[in-house]
């Protein structure tokens, strides 16, 4: 979670800081749960706030694999994608006080601190 360099926290303190400066209005932030649960409507939001052409998508063929790519990285299955676009109920795969410390991070989810009005899907 190191907010420098690190995996999570990197990718994290970046979004966290276009969310708050005049980057914001490049911002769409799509739930990983939306697109799960209802792929083609959060698709077609995305779509109409994009300002594009809506495209079909075959969700039911959605499949992919990086291997090497995930072995290099030392976390094997990180970039595995079962075929079909669908939600998947999976054990935590953290340590739950490392989860609970962070569960409140999620800044895109508070009205308060969306003074930006980033479109959240």
């Amino acid at each position: 979670m190191n907010a420098r360099d690190g995996v999570i926290g990197g990718p994290h303190s970046a979004l966290r800081s276009a969310w708050f400066t005049e980057m914001s209005k490049k911002l769409i932030v799509v739930r990983f749960d939306s697109l799960t649960k209802a792929p083609a409507k959060t698709l077609a939001t995305l779509y109409q706030l994009l300002g594009e052409k809506p495209f079909d998508h075959d969700i039911a063929a959605v499949e992919a694999d990086e291997v090497e790519y995930d072995q290099r990285i030392g976390l094997p299955g990180l970039h595995r994608v079962r075929k079909g676009v669908s939600p998947a109920e999976k054990p935590l795969s953290i340590l739950p006080d490392i989860y609970q410390s962070y569960a409140r991070s999620n800044f895109w989810d508070s009205r308060e601190e969306n003074i930006n009005g980033v479109p959240v899907i």
